[in-house]
């Protein structure tokens, strides 16, 4: 999800330099604003577990 999301926002960064209409330009726009939190929460939910900690300079 975090590749999907950043692929996404980047093809939008230069799709704003091109001449691409504004209809498809705001509903890229309202798309990426569901995607940054979705992939923020998915982040955060993740079941991903380390042994190691803070004092191990991770």
């Amino acid at each position: 999800m975090v590749v999907c999301t950043t692929i996404f926002l980047f093809s939008y960064t230069v799709l704003l330099g091109m001449d691409v209409s504004l209809q498809v330009m705001t509903a890229l726009f309202i798309i990426g604003n569901g995607l940054v939190p979705l992939m923020v929460y998915l982040v955060l939910k993740d079941k991903y577990i380390t042994a190691k900690t803070f004092e191990d300079w991770y």
